[in-house]
């Protein structure tokens, strides 16, 4: 099958009087029209799966690699990035620490401090 393609190829070089240069260059734009397209889907491939992947919480995520590969099994640096962002999530902002230990927000606790500065210098 690919013979009889290829020879038919042959003769209609031949008979369209092109060097093998101009059928060598035809070629070449051919395969990058081809490669582009394919690169293009696969791309497009990509992003749906990356869209699809970022819209599941990290436990999913973790679950879903757990279902793939099997439990705590490849993924190793995927998995440390997905911990991180639970343990992140987890453990409370710095300000809200600082508000839910002391009573007081930032603002305040500069107040004070102002009021006492003011207050040692009277």
């Amino acid at each position: 099958m690919k013979e009889r393609t290829h020879k038919k190829n042959i003769e209609a070089n031949r008979t369209s009087g092109s060097t093998a240069t101009q059928i060598r260059q035809n070629k070449c734009e051919r395969s990058k029209l081809r490669n582009s397209a394919a690169k293009a889907e696969r791309q497009e491939k990509n992003n749906e799966r990356l869209q699809y992947w970022r819209q599941l919480s990290p436990q999913e995520q973790l679950t879903k690699l757990d279902e793939r590969l099997g439990v705590n099994q490849g993924a190793s640096k995927q998995r440390k990035k997905i911990h991180a962002v639970i343990a992140e999530s987890k453990k409370p902002s710095k300000s809200q620490s600082d508000a839910q230990g002391k009573g007081i927000s930032g603002n305040g606790k500069r107040r004070r401090q102002a009021k006492s500065m003011e207050a040692q210098g009277k």
